[in-house]
This record gives structure tokens, sequence and C-alpha cells, in this order.
């Protein structure tokens, strides 16, 4: 008699989106790929919050559209000040220019949330990824395409 190996479901990934408003996180949001799918312009800045550090939480941060002009940026950042996010993000340049302000790894006046900011000018198929060890976030990889900022990786330790 052969055995049947159960059935499994088939795999389905979780999407929400971040357009051009801010956006709060939850725990149970993790394992998402977020899709910033909506442009935004002018000088309004949009910013992601994290959920509070939790073992296991992940997210991924996919570009599918080219995002930014002006001077705007979007923000990535921890729910509390005692939360930290490490690692690197990769910047690569598609022409000369050097904006290497593009991206920035910021804790703001040393007391308020650790963040990443993506700036102006960021191309579709961007992405970055967070993971989370119930301390801090990490960076579990990144790929930033933009066609003003410097070809140099931004560390954050």
């Amino acid at each position: 008699m052969s055995k049947t190996r159960p059935a499994y479901a088939p795999h389905s990934l979780r999407t929400s989106t971040w357009g051009d408003a801010d956006l709060t996180l939850k725990e149970t949001d993790s394992g998402e790929v977020v899709l910033i799918s909506t442009a935004f312009t002018g000088t309004n800045n949009r910013t992601a919050t994290l959920p509070s550090a939790k073992k296991g939480l992940y997210f991924k941060f996919f570009w599918t559209v080219a995002d930014g002009t002006g001077n705007a940026y979007r923000a990535i950042k921890t729910a509390a000040t005692s939360e930290l996010i490490k690692g690197t993000v990769f910047v690569y340049d598609i022409n000369t220019a050097d904006q290497s302000n593009d991206i920035v790894a910021n804790q703001l006046n040393g007391s308020s949330h650790d963040e990443i900011r993506i700036n102006d000018d960021i191309q579709k198929g961007s992405f970055v990824e967070l993971i989370c060890d119930g301390s801090h976030w990490y960076t579990a990889d990144s790929q930033i395409f933009t066609n003003e900022t410097g070809a140099d990786a931004v560390t954050e330790s």
C-alpha cells in the first residue's frame, strides 16, 4: 500500500501597500511584502513605523513604481528609541550624479526612533528586507536603485 502525502496549501504571498501616506505596521502584518505602488511627489515625507521588536518579525519593502521627486523621503522607523536598525543598505547608481544623502541611516537628535530614510528618485525594483531578533531590526537584504545617489553602501552599526 502506498502512502499518500498530505496536501500542502500553495504558497500565498501576503502583501500590503504603502502609497502617498504614512503607514503603521502591526505584529500581525509580519511576513508581508509592503508594495510601494503609488509614487509620492513634492515635499511630503512618508513614514512606515515598524511594530515593537519581537523575535522573528519580518517585512520586505518593494518599489513597484519609480518613487519620489523633489526633496521628499520615505522613512522606515522603529517603534521605540531603544530598538535599532542594524546592517547595510546597498545603493546602486544608474548615472554619475553624486547625491550620497539620498540614503540616510538616522537616529534623530540621538533620542528619537531609529530610521532609514530613502530619499527621492528611487527606481522600481528597489527593495529593503528587515528581520527582528527580539531587540533590534536587521537588514536581511537590500537593493536600492536610484538615478541620483552615489554608488556606495551605507552602513548602520
